[in-house]
């Protein structure tokens, strides 16, 4: 908070500059995003970069110390893990806590109980783990504070789509006579039939992955479309065609011959739909092939009319 507001007076004399604007803007959604569950669970990411980054933030600043206190406080305090009941409730919290960095020195380094070469190989080299499952697999049974804690921040749900998702299941589930189902029976069927959709599509996944087939047939079909894709080539050669094909009406129609006759100074719009009828057609007359490319009025009295210029092979 000190850091993001020395920045603002620091930019106090460029008040309409664009990064003024936006550090304002930061400031007032700072506390809904920068909060202690965040904090916690950026410190305990297994990863490697973020693992050097938050240990440098953490000598920079108290509020990485202070969020993990009061997470302990509020979901670790109420279980005694380690602590003598007879302290008061801020000597519990400092004790935890204590022993929390403790253990983060040693998770941060990869030193005593965390200076294991095999636990470390996945987070090195796949940087999209689950991080809670990794933490319930190796730092739980090797800490005391450490790993408990990271279960219980890094498992929260964020953002809105996996509750979309469940409210999906749950609408799905409680229709028809099962629409009288309890909250306790619909939390149970819901979990046991999300995990049920969970391993069917990995499983799918995997199965087309393994043998480099990421589309099925079923896919295609959907769509409309063979497996080589035909459907497509045959309506893009149709339409190439199409658009190179002219309609010519081979006939007299209405509007070339306006019923009021033609003015000494012509129609505009009359000549463009004569010449966008007639320019680039040929004609056979009298077994010599023309070309017709041009389209002019002719003027006279009481007669006034366009007419067709065409010329030959021999441009006569």
């Amino acid at each position: 908070m000190n850091s993001t507001q020395a920045m603002i007076d620091a930019l106090e004399g460029r008040s309409n500059s664009l990064a003024y604007q936006v550090m304002i803007l930061w400031l007032k959604r700072r506390p809904r995003l920068i909060h202690d569950y965040s904090l916690v669970g950026y410190i305990l990411a297994p990863q490697c970069q973020i693992m050097r980054d938050a240990s440098l933030r953490m000598t920079e600043t108290p509020i990485y110390t202070d969020a993990v206190a009061r997470l302990i406080g509020k979901l670790l305090l109420d279980d005694g893990t380690n602590t003598p009941m007879r302290l008061s409730r801020n000597e519990r919290i400092a004790d935890l806590t204590n022993v929390f960095l403790r253990e983060h020195r040693n998770f941060t380094n990869r030193t005593g109980a965390f200076a294991n070469e095999i636990m470390w190989s996945e987070p090195d080299k796949d940087e999209y783990i689950v991080s809670c499952h990794w933490h319930l697999t190796w730092t739980v049974p090797r800490s005391t504070v450490l790993g408990k804690l990271a279960c219980l921040v890094l498992s929260k749900i964020l953002g809105i789509g996996t509750a979309e998702r469940n409210w999906k299941q749950v609408k799905k589930l409680k229709s028809g006579d099962r629409s009288n189902l309890s909250m306790h029976v619909t939390t149970k069927m819901t979990n046991v039939y999300g995990q049920y959709q969970q391993m069917k599509a990995k499983c799918r996944q995997q199965q087309m992955s393994s043998v480099g087939k990421l589309w099925a047939e079923e896919d295609f079909r959907c769509i409309k479309l063979d497996v080589f894709c035909g459907d497509i080539a045959k309506s893009l050669e149709h339409d190439a065609r199409m658009a190179n094909t002219k309609i010519f009406r081979n006939w007299n129609e209405r509007w070339q011959h306006p019923l009021e006759g033609l003015s000494p100074r012509g129609d505009e719009i009359l000549e463009e739909r004569l010449r966008t009828k007639f320019v680039g057609m040929k004609l056979l007359w009298n077994g010599t092939l023309f070309c017709i490319h041009s389209v002019v009025l002719r003027k006279k009295r009481g007669d006034n009319k366009y007419v067709l210029i065409a010329i030959n092979e021999s441009f006569e």
